[in-house]
């Protein structure tokens, strides 16, 4: 019959020992710091095609914006005005801007 040899101690120098925790340590950080980036990554991926939706959303709403303000500056005419109370300015002032922020 055939004895089952008992398996061979592996003793390892106080160096190694440390040096296999270092690596061990660093190895786990490694990882630790990929999934970061990685996770970072896919969120910024998310947040810009979000962005990218609300911008064209917003320049919808802009555009529907101008199409009733064109409509409605069709209908404003100077009779219009008048009954409303505005009036033609006899008296134009302008005001220099290089002196007015001093």
């Amino acid at each position: 019959m055939n004895a089952i040899k008992p398996a061979v101690a592996v003793v390892l120098h106080p160096i190694e020992r440390r040096m296999r925790h270092i690596v061990g340590a660093l190895l786990v950080m490694l990882f630790i710091v990929y999934m970061y980036f990685t996770a970072a990554m896919m969120l910024h991926a998310v947040l810009a095609s979000r962005a990218s939706d609300q911008a064209a959303e917003a320049a919808g709403r802009i555009a529907a914006l101008e199409v009733k303000y064109f409509a409605m500056a069709d209908t404003l005419t100077a009779e219009r005005a008048g009954s409303l109370g505005l009036a033609p300015v006899s008296e134009k002032h302008f005001v220099n801007r290089v002196n007015s922020l001093r």
